[in-house]
């Protein structure tokens, strides 16, 4: 299961690049593209919260019930779809739907990956393999933000999403 464990530490790694390169170049976006205020920046952001809230239980019963990858795959490829999107929107009203979707993507990531690869690595070593798979996670955490901040500064706001996109 070694090919499924790489996989899952990629999945994770490319899911804190979605969070955090989300949580941090979307204001920027936001601000330098559509001209929204501060205020409308947060909704979208508390529109993205009420939904991973709201999707903390089900996201549990898909997990458990259905399997690990009816929450995994779409949690990964709807982020890759609505980063792709994101340079297209020109209003409040556009980006909500890709918010939303975001923040279904985040409701249904949680728990799942570490599950999934709860599951297939031995028992002996779970945990070095957890705490690598969560390293690899937290350098694409780290990175995000940074290597986002660059492609903003270099090409415009709109790159990074279309970088990170494919990732995902």
């Amino acid at each position: 299961l070694r090919t499924t464990y790489v996989t899952l530490v990629f999945a994770t790694f490319a899911g804190f690049l979605f969070r955090q390169g989300y949580q941090s170049l979307l204001p920027v976006f936001a601000d330098e593209e559509l001209g929204l205020s501060s205020t409308e920046i947060g909704i979208l952001f508390s529109i993205a919260g009420v939904i991973v809230l709201l999707l903390t239980l089900p996201a549990g019963f898909v997990i458990d019930k259905l399997g690990r990858k009816w929450a995994t795959v779409p949690s990964t490829a709807l982020p890759g779809i609505a980063f792709l999107l994101v340079p297209f929107a020109d209003s409040f009203a556009v980006m909500v739907p890709l918010v939303v979707v975001m923040g279904v993507a985040n409701g249904l990531s949680l728990g799942s990956l570490a599950t999934s690869t709860y599951d297939v690595v031995p028992e002996s070593v779970r945990g070095r393999l957890q705490a690598l798979r969560r390293t690899v996670a937290d350098v694409g955490a780290i990175g995000a933000p940074a290597l986002g901040g660059l492609l903003t500064n270099l090409y415009g706001p709109t790159v990074p999403f279309v970088v990170y996109a494919p990732v995902l």
